[in-house]
């Protein structure tokens, strides 16, 4: 499978959220990151939230993270598996996460 990039970024956040807006004009349509937490040693304080909406009607379609609901695991990867516009958000706690966004294409051979 090929991979297209349509978005990568790296965010610091402490108490704060970012909003991304993406269209997805392929599917699969993935969503990979990777936390890096401030505090590593105490699962009640570095934690990050992933919540994907569709655009359209706010609707919310997957979330994901890093503890508190969600296992520890400092890298994951969200597949939707239809295109579309989406807005993906990124709320942590004293998190460091590196975010890459893209769709993933069959090739023949």
């Amino acid at each position: 499978m090929n991979e297209t990039t349509i978005f990568a970024g790296t965010y610091v956040l402490n108490h704060s959220a970012v909003g991304l807006k993406v269209n997805a004009d392929a599917a699969p349509f993935f969503i990979s990151f990777s936390v890096t937490p401030r505090y590593p040693d105490s699962v009640a304080r570095s934690s990050l939230t992933v919540t994907v909406r569709d655009a359209d009607t706010l609707e919310l379609v997957v979330d994901d993270g890093y503890n508190g609901l969600y296992s520890s695991d400092t890298e994951k990867t969200i597949l939707l598996y239809r295109p579309g516009a989406y807005i993906v958000t990124l709320d942590g706690r004293y998190v460091s996460v590196a975010v890459g966004m893209g769709t993933k294409i069959a090739t023949s051979g």
